[in-house]
């Protein structure tokens, strides 16, 4: 699966299922996405958005995340970071949980997509009040949308 993020203006970033699951987990328990139903439709068929605040806080906090990290680096969906590359060459039938755990990562080059300082300004410029874009019950800017497809 494949999840497009959508700023309000300029090029979109797309971001493979196994990326994009870890890097949800990562900013919920940072709580800057809400946990629940915001959580859940990030992570169901569907799409999802942050605001203005969230999309700042998000970059700050991946920036943050970076300055620990290395380019060869990964964080795992419990936040662990490792060097430990992922197998590709496994057949998925032959993987155990801990395969599986281990294939859910954030790679370096695609945290850096989110904490791009151009990037994240482009995010929420010129972009429409939540509630009209769409998102129910939205207040203030949407910054980020995504479909998760």
């Amino acid at each position: 699966m494949t999840v497009i993020v959508k700023p309000r203006s300029g090029e979109s970033i797309v971001i493979n299922w196994w990326n994009w699951r870890p890097t949800v987990a990562l900013l919920v328990r940072a709580g800057i996405l809400p946990g629940g139903d915001r959580e859940e439709r990030c992570l169901g068929m569907g799409g999802g958005y942050f605001t203005e605040s969230e999309a700042m806080r998000a970059a700050a906090f991946v920036e943050n995340l970076l300055a620990d990290m290395k380019p060869d680096q990964r964080v795992l969906f419990d936040g662990e970071i490792t060097d430990e590359a992922w197998d590709h060459t496994k057949p998925i039938n032959d993987w155990d949980q801990e395969d599986t755990w281990n294939a859910y990562s954030a790679r370096y080059d695609v945290l850096k997509m989110f904490g791009a300082p151009d990037w994240t300004m482009r995010m929420y410029s010129d972009c429409p009040e939540a509630g009209d874009a769409g998102i129910p019950g939205g207040k203030g800017r949407s910054a980020w949308n995504w479909m998760v497809m």
